[in-house]
């Protein structure tokens, strides 16, 4: 599996990879170097190694993106190198992937009883590196084997740990488990505490594309012929909700199915449920319509008049626009 495209469609700038290997998909680790300097340390079949700076911070730390193999005795060779690393680096370090293991049995249902001797080779290497779980939101098992009822198997095999050098240098990160949608593993999502802020007004063109625009908001210019400012502030107002009911339906109904898919995803009948799997498989074939919707509305506010049939272009067009907004930003005057 050439990983190229992946780079292209994401428009990161650089990228460390894993090649494919039989049913293994590899390893990709993609950055945007104005962001992030990141240096290669060692790569192999199960594992990239990377010194991350982060630009605006000033913050450097060890990344290792995991994919753990199946096998027992590549994984124990998996284990030996990650400690082999913590012998020798005591900086910062963040480690995150599909270790293919658990540890412990509530992070498994279904399938062969738990290989107790494998857990304790799992944990007395993190115990070793000081890996600490980071815990999680969403869904208690990240894999699933896509069966129902008795054949149903759900386990916790993608995690992300670090040390107290990485916690103290990040404090209060969180992971989220992602719904599970185009694969067997739910995608994990690391993210900073973030301070929310009001996005300034911005008229979007594409809303005088849509019919229905016009005449609802005829009567504010007419109600407030005297005062141009609160003609302008109402016209925001129900411009707004207007922008929320017809074009926003799209990302609130795909919002809305993603916490269905969660909230499925994370019930105790999930794993013996045929009905939960059944409204799953419906869920995630409606999200993927929305997905389609939305590919066709960056296309419309981008202005592009092609579109390549089959590719996930949402990326490209969302990119388009913020490039041509950059470029038609007013700064002076």
């Amino acid at each position: 599996m050439d990983h190229q495209p992946l780079r292209d469609d994401f428009t990161f700038t650089s990228m460390a990879s894993v090649a494919a290997e039989g049913h293994s998909s590899g390893i990709v680790v993609l950055w945007d170097e104005n962001i992030l300097l990141v240096e290669e340390i060692a790569i192999t079949n199960q594992e990239v190694h990377c010194m991350v700076e982060v630009l605006y911070l000033t913050r450097k730390f060890l990344f290792s993106s995991i994919y753990a193999s199946p096998t027992l005795a590549h994984r124990q060779i998996l284990w030996q190198n990650l400690k082999c690393i913590s012998d020798n680096y005591h900086g910062p370090w963040l480690v995150g992937g599909d270790f293919n293991e658990v540890t412990r049995a509530s992070e498994k249902f279904g399938g062969r009883h738990l290989n107790n001797k494998h857990v304790d080779q799992f944990l007395n290497c993190l115990n070793y590196c000081n890996l600490v779980d980071l815990g999680f939101k969403g869904s208690r098992f990240t894999w699933s084997n896509n069966r129902s009822n008795s054949a149903t198997i759900l386990e916790r095999l993608d995690m992300v740990v670090a040390n107290y050098g990485w916690i103290n240098l990040f404090p209060n990160t969180l992971v989220r488990h992602l719904p599970r949608s185009h694969s067997d593993h739910c995608p994990l999502l690391l993210t900073p505490p973030t301070a929310i802020t009001n996005k300034p007004f911005h008229f979007e063109s594409i809303w005088t594309s849509h019919p229905g625009f016009h005449h609802p908001f005829s009567h504010v210019w007419h109600d407030n012929n005297d005062s141009l400012l609160p003609a302008i502030t109402n016209f925001q107002t129900e411009v707004h909700d207007w922008n929320k009911n017809t074009f926003g339906n799209i990302f609130e109904k795909k919002c809305i199915l993603l916490a269905r898919l969660s909230g499925l995803q994370k019930s105790p009948h999930y794993p013996t449920s045929n009905f939960l799997h059944h409204l799953e498989a419906d869920l995630i074939c409606e999200f993927n319509n929305l997905l389609k919707l939305e590919e066709y509305f960056w296309t419309l506010k981008s202005r592009i008049q092609w579109l390549n049939n089959g590719d996930a272009n949402t990326r490209f067009f969302h990119l388009t626009t913020l490039q041509r907004r950059k470029r038609n930003r007013i700064t002076t005057l």
